[in-house]
């Protein structure tokens, strides 16, 4: 597991600064993007509206989520992953 989790920060990181097309997502608690080309979450601002897609800068990532937030803006909870058995 600490293998793949190094991995996944090296591919997180490596999306930085790039601008994705996300669909947005989860109306309850941080609000969510997906995007074709990501496995894990995008993290995107609350004001963007449910069920459209939204063009977004990644401005940093956690583990294996991405974070596309105004600069030093973090979400409220991280929304965690259950493992795999």
């Amino acid at each position: 597991m600490a293998l793949q989790k190094e991995i996944a920060a090296e591919v997180s990181k490596a999306h930085v600064g790039q601008k994705l097309r996300v669909l947005v997502e989860s109306p309850a608690g941080p609000r969510r993007g997906r995007c074709a080309d990501i496995d894990g979450r995008v993290y995107v601002p609350e004001k963007l509206k449910v069920g459209e897609f939204a063009e977004v800068k990644i401005t940093g990532y956690h583990d294996y989520d991405l974070l596309a937030l105004p600069p030093g803006e973090k979400p409220a909870h991280w929304k965690i992953a259950r493992q795999a058995q």
